[in-house]
């Protein structure tokens, strides 16, 4: 069998498959066609992986120590694609088994490409956003779980870009809002009764930072923080997170897991790393009797105080019957009454004075 063109090897990937041809051709003019002979290591498992691979020719061997997952990668097969976003630890050691052609790009090459050209980098977020919404139709959990992995790291491109690009500076902040409204609304798809929730509480901890002078920068954040406070819940099985009764007691610990999980998945990405507060602490209760650390008062970070009465609201005014002309009273009601014990009082306050203005519609 003929070995396939760089071309070929390059747009079989579906993060490349739909870009135009002058970004396919940037692409390729930085990639590097590599021979190995028979018996080269081309990537070992938990070592830092910064290259994609994309076989032309030849074949490999990929294994997972001490599991018998094996792989034969030939002709066509691609590996390694999220270190084009992050370096992170490979999962497979890859020996060629003869003599192989390899396409290899490598995470610095794309990074430069991406700052370079932002219209690159809002493509690829179009296509990323593309293949999230495919996802949630077509593939399994695990899949679907490194699926929301791999938006989280194009979001740390994204804005690296958009630090470097401010003249592009809307475009490219606007691309990184819509990766990660895909990311939570394939979350949100896995309960109905959860869709929009995320971007109801953006809006309602946008209102409120503005409400109590933050700046225009640090409002946004707030509308991010609220936007994936709940993004843990990625790490929670379906049938508790989408659970309405009672729970016994091993359900209700692994439901309180989610704070923590969603603070693992932005650890390490510098950009996301300051929502951080918003995620962790957001359940944390006034009077010290949240989670996960029992937090009281003011050892409460202000974030995710505010995210917390922005939540609070939405969950109380979503549990009033579809129509009642009475629900935001009654649900601005019932967080003055939250304001004695679970919320910060101050915060409540804010978010009432700032509905009364007109900045907050429900």
């Amino acid at each position: 069998m003929s070995a396939v063109t760089p071309r070929e090897a390059l747009t079989s990937v579906p993060l490349f498959r739909r870009l135009k041809r002058p970004h396919i051709e940037a692409v390729l003019d930085v990639a590097v066609v590599r021979k190995a002979r028979a018996g080269v290591t081309l990537q070992q498992q938990d070592e830092t992986g910064q290259a994609m691979f994309v076989f032309l020719s030849g074949s490999a061997r990929g294994e997972i120590s001490g599991q018998t997952n094996r792989r034969v990668f030939r002709q066509g097969d691609y590996v390694g694609e999220l270190a084009l976003l992050e370096p992170a630890p490979a999962t497979w050691t890859i020996v060629t088994e003869e003599p192989t052609e390899v396409l290899t790009l490598t995470q610095v090459q794309m990074a430069s490409l991406m700052r370079a050209d932002p219209e690159l980098a809002i493509a690829i977020a179009r296509e990323v956003s593309r293949l999230a919404r495919s996802a949630v139709v077509h593939t399994d959990d695990g899949d679907l779980r490194r699926m929301q992995a791999q938006m989280l790291l194009y979001a740390e491109d994204l804005k690296r870009i958009y630090d470097d690009e401010r003249e592009r500076s809307a475009e490219l902040r606007d691309s990184l809002m819509d990766t990660i409204r895909i990311l939570v609304n394939t979350l949100e798809s896995r309960d109905p009764r959860q869709v929009g929730h995320g971007g109801r509480v953006a809006r309602y901890a946008q209102a409120l930072a503005m409400r109590i002078g933050w700046d225009v920068d640090r409002s946004v954040q707030a509308a991010i923080g609220g936007l994936i406070h709940d993004i843990g819940l990625v790490g929670v099985r379906d049938d508790i997170a989408r659970k309405r009764g009672p729970m016994d007691r091993k359900e209700i610990a692994e439901l309180r897991q989610h704070p923590e999980i969603g603070a693992r998945l932005l650890r390490g990405i510098n950009s996301l790393e300051p929502l951080i507060p918003y995620v962790l602490y957001h359940h944390e209760n006034f009077d010290g009797t949240g989670y996960p650390e029992r937090r009281r008062g003011q050892d409460i970070p202000i974030e995710a105080r505010l995210v917390a009465v922005a939540d609070a609201f939405d969950d109380l005014r979503a549990s009033q019957p579809p129509g009642d002309t009475t629900a935001t009273d009654e649900a601005l009601q019932s967080l003055r009454l939250m304001g004695v014990d679970r919320l910060d009082p101050e915060l409540v306050l804010g978010f009432v004075d700032a509905y009364r203005a007109g900045d907050i519609i429900v």
